[in-house]
């Protein structure tokens, strides 16, 4: 699931930052989102590795 929402939010980021939309929500946003995204798979891979 993670490899879709990263896809997808990194497509709309790219489309914010060459002026063709951006899923509705400014550049800085989707980048947080991305951030974010990459952030949970981070620590959804560090409880992998604790178990």
């Amino acid at each position: 699931m993670r490899l879709y929402e990263l896809c997808l939010v990194g497509r709309w980021y790219r489309d914010a930052l060459e002026g063709r939309g951006g899923g509705g929500e400014p550049a800085d946003q989707l980048l947080r989102r991305i951030e974010n995204v990459l952030g949970r798979a981070r620590a959804a891979s560090a409880r992998r590795e604790k178990a």
